[in-house]
């Protein structure tokens, strides 16, 4: 078993089906913020409205972003981590493993809606 497939407190708290489930979230993510930004520059809608789009681009960073990390930020922020199947939650039972899966989650939370904003000025710059 390599490090990505046990729990690491503060590092990796998901297995390969929750690694997908994600890495799914962020292409769709993806997907709707470019189908977004080319209905805003199509339609005329008027240019602020295109700053939007840092919405489904935050979904489709926080995706890929816990993909890339092997963590959870849900999962981190509630004490839980899942190896298994879907669905097959386990609880972290230690106070100081907690705290820092919750930086962990707070961390990748930042870093999407970081990258969101930027994706979501760029769309109104361009």
């Amino acid at each position: 078993m390599n490090n990505e497939n046990k729990y690491q407190t503060g590092v990796c708290n998901i297995g390969p089906e929750e690694k997908r489930k994600r890495m799914n979230a962020g292409y769709t993510g993806a997907i709707i913020t470019i189908l977004l930004w080319i209905f805003f520059i199509v339609s005329g809608i008027p240019r602020g409205y295109r700053l939007l789009t840092a919405i489904p681009a935050m979904i489709a960073a926080i995706g890929f972003i816990q993909a890339a990390m092997n963590f959870c930020a849900y999962f981190g922020l509630a004490s839980i981590f899942n190896f298994d199947k879907l669905g097959n939650q386990i609880k972290v039972e230690d106070e100081n493993f907690r705290r820092l899966d919750k930086r962990k989650a707070y961390q990748i939370i930042t870093y999407s809606v970081f990258v969101g904003l930027i994706i979501g000025v760029l769309a109104f710059i361009l």
